[in-house]
């Protein structure tokens, strides 16, 4: 199926789904299933992402290749590469994931896994590269997504874009994914922002000789690792790390088990996104159940506050003079530069956080409701949990009867 064909197909599939009125190149006025307003648009030419223009209300949007993925499978038949192209299966790929092909043009080539299965290769150092299995059918046969070259050492080291240059007082956000990292290099052309990336390429890597090359330099380090269970759990230590350099950091998370090249191509990486992250990052890595809940307090302003802490609830209230508090220690009404101002005062609003708050440990266990099972029979209930220790003790599930 020719790009060209395939679009008209996916147009024709808008028309039905969504009720859009072709205008000038664009589709407009479609039903928004979120808000069920007319506000959803496309560009005609090349869709890739359906947007609503009521961002600031229910902000839906979705990426083509997701609603429909039957139409963007089978790369390798439906825009093989040729002598004239050869990259030309890889740069569809990544067209379809909304990389901009100018932006990253000398930063990969098509490869082939075993010799067969097109990839996105991308080289790292040493004649070393990292490679994307491109289709769906490979990635299932061969049970891999990702390939290195047998043998490959990561520890310390990083994957950065050709002819970066790092200077005094940049930030530079590092990623897990070299395609994450792809996400921020796009974003600066888009919101106009500076983020220098690289890629650790693993959660639990650490990019030590980026680092310790930029030491001392004003850097501010901005850890974007994936916000799943491998990424929160190497993320303690990276930042350990980055306090025994002395170094400036933040912690920027997506929201949960997503990735930032998810969010690049879904049309939500955007500066607002983005402080919502660092404070989901400063959420992840309190040290504590008061310092966590200093920071749900801080975005949300409630006056009482259930925090699960290191597999164990507590439960806090706070006074009603804690606002004026807070915003006294830092002399300014914005609570928000609190976790987006890498240089804001958190240690003088937390203590007058702390001073103005009361409460306990509730249970010395963490609760997660799974799932109901009813007998069809008898209408009897069992409510079903995973439970977590504080103590350290193996997780369980249980079951508790609707009469409990």
């Amino acid at each position: 199926m020719m790009a060209k064909n395939r679009d008209a197909l996916i147009v024709e599939q808008l028309l039905n789904d969504f009720s859009f009125k072709q205008k000038g190149g664009m589709l407009r006025d479609g039903y928004c299933p979120s808000c069920n307003k007319k506000s959803l648009w496309i560009h005609q030419e090349k869709p890739r992402l359906i947007r609503g223009n009521r961002e600031n209300n229910c902000g839906y949007t979705e990426a083509v290749t997701d609603r429909y993925p039957e139409l963007f499978k089978n790369y390798s038949e439906r825009c093989p590469a040729t002598p004239e192209d050869p990259n030309r299966t890889a740069r569809e790929y990544l067209e379809d994931r909304g990389f901009n092909p100018g932006i990253i043009a000398g930063w990969y080539e098509q490869g082939a896994y075993l010799s067969v299965a097109p990839t996105v290769r991308v080289h790292l150092w040493d004649g070393v590269y990292w490679e994307r299995l491109i289709d769906d059918q490979h990635v299932r046969k061969y049970n891999r997504k990702t390939n290195y070259p047998l043998g490959t050492k990561k520890k310390g080291r990083h994957w950065e874009p050709p002819g970066q240059e790092i200077h005094q007082g940049d930030a530079v956000v590092i990623t897990e994914g070299i395609f994450n990292a792809w996400a921020f290099t796009h974003m600066n052309q888009k919101e106009g922002t500076c983020y220098k990336t690289a890629a650790a390429m693993d959660s639990s890597n650490f990019p030590t000789e980026l680092v310790e090359k930029n030491l001392n330099r004003n850097i501010v380090w901005i850890l974007a690792y994936d916000n799943d269970l491998a990424g929160l759990n190497h993320l303690a230590d990276h930042v350990r790390q980055l306090k025994k350099y002395g170094e400036v950091f933040q912690v920027c998370l997506t929201e949960s088990n997503r990735d930032w090249a998810d969010e690049w191509k879904q049309g939500r990486l955007t500066r607002k996104y983005m402080d919502t992250g660092f404070w989901r990052g400063r959420v992840a890595t309190a040290e504590n159940s008061q310092v966590k809940a200093f920071w749900l307090w801080v975005k949300n302003r409630r006056g009482y506050i259930q925090v699960a802490f290191n597999r164990a609830l507590y439960a806090y209230k706070v006074d009603s003079k804690a606002s004026e508090s807070v915003k006294n220690a830092i002399d300014s009404d914005n609570l928000t530069t609190l976790w987006t101002d890498p240089s804001a005062d958190v240690d003088g609003a937390l203590m007058q956080f702390v001073s103005n708050l009361s409460g306990e440990r509730i249970s010395n266990c963490l609760p997660k409701f799974l799932y109901i099972e009813r007998d069809p029979l008898t209408d009897e209930q069992d409510y079903y949990f995973d439970i977590q220790f504080r103590n350290g003790n193996a997780r369980r599930q249980i079951a508790l009867s609707g009469s409990c």
